[in-house]
């Protein structure tokens, strides 16, 4: 049997109230795994016409809901693969398991099940990521880092400058003034914590990018003495911001 070949899939529900509930099963098999192929039966149809011969070179997946005597007895005679599935699992469950046993047959259907495993994967550290920050070791954490915000440029910054969520600016003489790029991390206009070396990434980041593209456009860039301060000339702001990502 060639590795591309067509996977056939038979969903039999026991009763017309689950036939909503593999119809969405057909449905995630056909959009999310490539595996057109899906007919609903009934569980309840006689034997001899669920054992109906076929090809031999169509490979065929036999999938019951959970309820149906037949499956055990398609079990012992069927020549294909014969799956008992509770009723009550989620549609995407389902549909993942069924594809998974569609997958052993077709690269394309393999590919689609790798990738969706790679993003349940992926998923799940989300999921632990964020049960790590409702913790109380993670507050008190939190907490500590964001009362030490005011790292590089200290407390007594001084009456002549200014402190920004992210930037403090200190004037150095009438032309040209200190951008200091800290560690605190801002969101929703306030500041949430400190990220180590994050000012001196974006500082140097910026840098290298306005060193590139000083012969395009002149720039407000004198000298960055610091990996987190940048010496600046004093211009008059353009009133209008871009934010590219």
């Amino acid at each position: 049997m060639p590795p591309s070949s067509a996977c056939k899939v038979f969903i039999a529900v026991p009763t017309e109230e689950l036939f909503s509930s593999a119809d969405v099963v057909a449905k995630l098999l056909a959009v999310k795994y490539d595996v057109l192929d899906v007919t609903i039966r009934s569980s309840e149809s006689p034997i001899d016409r669920l054992l109906t011969d076929s090809d031999p070179e169509t490979r065929i997946i036999w999938v019951f809901y959970s309820g149906s005597p037949l499956c055990k007895i398609m079990q012992e005679t069927s020549p294909h693969p014969v799956l008992e599935i509770s009723a009550d699992k989620d549609p995407d469950d389902i549909a993942w398991t069924i594809a998974k046993w569609c997958a052993i047959g077709s690269e394309t259907v393999s590919s689609r099940v790798y990738q969706t495993s790679k993003e349940k994967r992926q998923a799940k550290l989300v999921d632990d990521a964020q049960m790590q920050t409702k913790s109380f070791k993670y507050y008190q954490a939190m907490s500590i880092v964001f009362d030490r915000n005011l790292q590089i440029t200290g407390e007594n910054i001084g009456l002549e400058a200014k402190r920004g969520k992210v930037r403090d600016r200190i004037d150095v003489d009438e032309n040209t003034i200190a951008l200091v790029t800290t560690d605190r991390q801002s969101g929703f206009d306030r500041q949430l914590a400190l990220v180590p070396f994050k000012g001196a990434v974006l500082n140097l980041t910026s840098a290298f990018w306005f060193q590139q593209t000083k012969d395009i456009i002149k720039n407000h860039i004198v000298a960055v003495p610091h990996p987190y301060v940048t010496i600046a000339r004093k211009c008059k702001p353009f009133p209008i911001e871009f934010v590219v990502r």
